[in-house]
């Protein structure tokens, strides 16, 4: 197994928006780099990823040739996912370059980089870590050691670790290898960062709450709704047939002991029934949007949109 604490860093940007903190902390704790300032004299590459093309190819493989390189992490910002092209390009150096895993870390985005991984999945280790924010070192750090434990469990006779997906977001870590013949071995652990979520802020706290329902079964669309809530600091809830389908997220499950009096809450797809109405009691204004004129949650509603949820979605998240 090679050394998960020695390793280059490359940190792909975009539009130099700058290093974000998630960022500096997973590449800190995973090549062994104590801080943000040594940190930033270790990197190797900063790159906009606008001109990310064959001189880049060019110019990362001509300048760590010669390097003693172990492991190369592959930091990218501000992307909803890798574009494939990327990832051929990267993948590319990587096999130039010949290092024994090649680790990416997706610091931002909540969709998994499904794209990006196929370019490159047999040599590429794929870090999701989209909640990142909420983690101290300690618990970063924590995640880091049981992905090396646990890779050496079921790394056995491999020339080159495939695809190991870890979702802080879910708190779930994957673990997906292929061996010398081929045979793909799955592993998924879940992790109980039960300290992470401490730290997150509770749903009552929030002025403002999305709650999302069956007229919202889409997968994507949820995804969509739960960045933009956490860039406008939105509090966001879904019904539990969202979550038991594996549309939401667990973590996003309404919890009906919780009372919600928000200052206003907008109910996109719900009905209402008499749970989830006994809930939302106290809340100063809400906003129901259903296709269904009769739905009972439309009878104490402050105000009531017939429309398609899906297309309300979409209006709410461009503006």
């Amino acid at each position: 197994m090679p050394n998960f604490n020695k390793g280059i860093l490359i940190y792909l940007e975009i539009n130099n928006s700058g290093i974000e903190k998630s960022s500096l902390q997973l590449a800190s704790i995973a090549s062994g780099i104590a801080t943000k300032e040594e940190l930033l004299l270790n990197a190797a590459f900063i790159i906009d990823t606008e001109e990310l093309d064959k001189s880049v190819v060019d110019k990362l493989t001509r300048e760590l040739k010669d390097l003693p390189i172990d492991t190369l992490y592959f930091a990218y910002g501000k992307l909803p996912y890798i574009p494939s092209k990327y990832g051929q390009i990267l993948k590319k150096v990587a096999g130039k370059l010949n290092p024994e895993i090649v680790m990416f870390a997706n610091t931002t985005c909540n969709k998994p980089v499904a794209s990006m991984t196929s370019a490159i999945n047999d040599v590429a280790l794929t870090v999701d870590c989209s909640s990142i924010e909420f983690l101290d070192d300690d618990l970063l750090k924590l995640g880091i050691m049981n992905c090396e434990r646990e890779m050496k469990k079921i790394v056995t006779d491999i020339s080159k670790p495939a695809v190991v997906l870890i979702n802080t977001e879910e708190f779930h870590v994957g673990y997906s290898v292929i061996n010398k013949d081929k045979l793909r071995q799955t592993k998924v652990i879940t992790q109980n960062y039960s300290k992470v979520m401490e730290k997150t802020k509770s749903i009552d706290e929030y002025q403002g709450i999305i709650a999302l329902g069956n007229g919202v079964a889409d997968k994507d669309l949820v995804a969509s709704v739960i960045e933009f809530c956490d860039i406008n600091e939105y509090g966001l809830v879904c019904t539990e047939s969202l979550v038991d389908q594996g549309i939401a997220p667990s973590d996003k499950l309404i919890d009906h002991s919780v009372k919600l009096n928000p200052e206003c809450l907008i109910a996109i797809g719900i009905s209402g029934d008499e749970e989830f109405l006994k809930t939302i009691e106290g809340t100063k204004r809400i906003v129901s949007v259903n296709t269904d004129e009769n739905a009972p949650l439309n009878k104490v509603a402050h105000e009531v949109v017939l429309a398609d949820a899906k297309e309300i979605i979409k209006v709410i998240i461009e503006r």
